[in-house]
């Protein structure tokens, strides 16, 4: 009964609504305004989107794109979350509801022959504001070079990858230890500027004083790392480059799940397996 009794309110309530606000209109000027608003909101929103994402994130790569992509909304900081409702999605509905009581109070107010011109602007202003929101998110979300990655054809891997199958490989008799670590979210920027970083201060000393006693892969005379390839950016990638080689090319998605993970690529522990080497993984946070 009560939930009855509930329901029959929030109809009456929405009735109030409508003959309030809308006993004027008809049934297609009121389609009308709520096409345009819900079209202003959806362009706004891919608009402050993609400039937050710009102003928080400032230059991306494409793997960053799209491991931000198909990472878990769970996954991501609650300050970053916070942020985006600020800086992106409450301004876009503050200013939705500013544009949807203007035009409601134009539509309302003015006489009809004015709706011919009011149409034809909002139409222009959706049409300038839609291209101008795609335009903003297929340049900071890399859109051409996202369909560049999937679907264009290259050789280069087939003309330049050596397979370690046709390779003799020689080991030496006297067989040595290999101690491969993997550092995340450390990068060369944390090195003071006088080293090639970008910070007044040198955040990882102990990393400089071992590039002194071995060797250092830099595009730069300082410790300026090497030259990030597509394909090699977020931490798998970053495995599967090191130990195989290549690029990884394939979907990000499941890559946890799955029972076997590049099956048809030989890597470095493939190698070592086939001399009797023993490979130890060992992984802390």
């Amino acid at each position: 009964m009560s939930f009855y009794f509930s329901l029959r309110n929030i109809n009456r309530f929405f009735k109030l609504i409508k003959i309030f606000l809308f006993k004027n209109f008809s049934k297609k000027v009121f389609l009308k305004i709520f096409i345009f608003t819900l079209l202003l909101f959806i362009f706004l929103f891919i608009y402050f989107s993609s400039l937050w994402t710009q102003e928080t994130f400032r230059k991306l790569n494409i793997e960053e794109v799209l491991f931000s992509l198909y990472l878990p909304l769970e996954n991501v900081e609650q300050k970053l979350v916070d942020s985006f409702k600020e800086k992106s999605l409450f301004l876009n509905i503050k200013i939705t509801l500013i544009c949807f009581l203007m035009i409601f109070i134009s539509f309302k107010n003015y006489h009809r022959k004015f709706f011919k011109y009011l149409n034809r602007f909002l139409v222009f202003l959706l049409l300038v504001l839609g291209i101008f929101s795609f335009y903003k998110f297929y340049n900071v979300f890399r859109v051409g070079d996202i369909v560049k990655l999937y679907f264009s054809d290259s050789k280069y891997i087939e003309e330049n990858y050596v397979d370690p199958r046709d390779v003799k490989i020689v080991f030496p008799k006297k067989k040595k230890n290999l101690i491969h670590i993997y550092l995340e979210s450390i990068e060369n920027s944390y090195f003071s500027k006088e080293l090639g970083g970008a910070y007044d201060d040198n955040l990882i000393p102990e990393l400089g004083d071992l590039l002194k006693e071995g060797g250092s892969f830099s595009n730069t005379t300082l410790n300026g790392g090497p030259i990030q390839m597509e394909g090699t950016g977020c931490s798998v990638a970053a495995f599967v480059a090191m130990q195989a080689g290549i690029p990884l090319k394939a979907p990000l998605r499941n890559y946890g799940e799955q029972e076997t993970f590049l099956p048809g690529v030989i890597t470095l522990n493939d190698i070592l397996k086939t001399k009797g080497i023993q490979h130890n993984f060992h992984l802390w946070f």
